[in-house]
């Protein structure tokens, strides 16, 4: 790769709903850790919109999902799969409103499996999990080896940094061109996990 990816935010804009847990996902930590989740996963898997937002309820292509979760629309989804992501699932979930009711089945977890030993860990600056020792517990400078990041990986999930998932800038730009809301891609610089 020659370009520093970025990472995936969210932006809620004030108007766009938060979400509650995933609901109804036996070991949903799982999917935090880009473990496979494509077989078996459950019809219906939902999240409700978080109660302590009741003024937001507006529906963006991009929601922000707890544990690091990415939730992103139908349109989103057949975006991006028309790039052809390797490593990638796209895991059907309903988000339900305020009041119990559906307000729309047509959103996915954005769940990259594909994990990169991508992490400088000379040239970073970070800390440790003292209980996960593989996992980074804060992190204020992270400096990425490009040469460990393929020109085919469009998204992914960095090995000591699983919540978080990085992409490509070419995808980033067009995702932003396309005119789709919620989302938005920090520059690594601005990094502070």
């Amino acid at each position: 790769m020659s370009e520093l990816p970025y990472f995936w935010r969210a932006n809620s804009g004030g108007k766009y709903c938060a979400l509650d847990s995933l609901q109804n996902v036996p070991d949903a930590h799982e999917i935090a850790y880009g473990k496979t989740r494509a077989v078996g996963f459950p019809a219906n898997a939902q999240y409700r919109m978080n109660s302590e937002f009741k003024k937001q309820i507006a529906l963006a292509d991009n929601l922000w999902g707890p544990g690091g979760h990415r939730v992103i629309s139908a349109r989103l989804k057949d975006f991006i799969e028309a790039r052809k992501p390797t490593g990638v699932e796209f895991l059907s979930v309903s988000i339900i409103n305020h009041k119990g009711k559906v307000a729309s089945a047509d959103y996915f977890i954005l769940h990259p499996v594909r994990i990169l030993d991508c992490v400088d860990q000379k040239r970073s600056t970070f800390v440790w999990n003292p209980i996960d020792k593989d996992l980074i517990a804060s992190c204020s400078e992270l400096v990425f080896d490009l040469a460990a990041i393929p020109e085919d990986a469009l998204i992914w999930r960095p090995r000591h940094l699983y919540y978080d998932v990085f992409v490509q800038r070419r995808l980033a730009d067009d995702i932003v061109a396309g005119g789709f809301t919620g989302v938005r891609f920090k520059e690594i610089e601005e990094y502070g996990g």
